[in-house]
């Protein structure tokens, strides 16, 4: 599929489509220098904000994210297809429910700082959407293709494909 080339930075000065909060909703994090030229750059990244910015835009980001890999002008480098993961803004006004956790308890070696750990597990991004029935039309064949690996044994649902 073709990617999807974002022109940095917006110049259009509407700070609800400006790379800032394009970036926010994709990876989480915030980059002021991002904002349009005309906006105050004192501006907050809301919530209210950044919902309203996901139900309008949300399919487009994620097919971007998924399927055609994605980028903000010059600033910000390419990011490639991410099959079986899930942007920011996904995570944050559409998953439907907490990943699955778990501790892991083994014993480190003697020395100084042998003794026993746990060690926090997560459910992975591809396990959560497999076990809900969350993955994308023709989604898993990208998986497959990406990471072959991946989708051999599935940890949360215990079957192997």
């Amino acid at each position: 599929m073709p990617r999807v080339r974002r022109r940095g930075p917006n110049r259009r000065g509407d700070f609800k489509t400006s790379d800032r909060v394009i970036f926010k909703l994709m990876r989480g994090g915030d980059f002021r220098f991002l904002d349009p030229i005309d906006v105050d750059l004192g501006r907050t990244l809301d919530e209210d904000l950044l919902r309203q910015t996901w139900q309008e835009m949300g399919q487009q980001l994620l097919q971007e994210y998924v399927f055609d890999g994605w980028d903000i002008g010059e600033e910000v480098r390419h990011h490639d297809p991410r099959p079986g993961c899930r942007p920011w803004g996904w995570w944050r006004f559409e998953a439907t429910e907490p990943r699955h956790r778990w501790l892991e308890t083994f014993e480190i070696p003697p020395g100084p700082w042998g003794g026993p750990c746990e060690l926090e597990e997560v459910e992975s991004d591809f396990d959560y959407l497999d076990r809900l029935g969350l993955l994308l039309p023709g989604e898993l064949a990208a998986v497959e293709d990406a990471e072959p690996r991946a989708v051999e044994y599935s940890a949360a649902t215990g079957t192997g494909r």
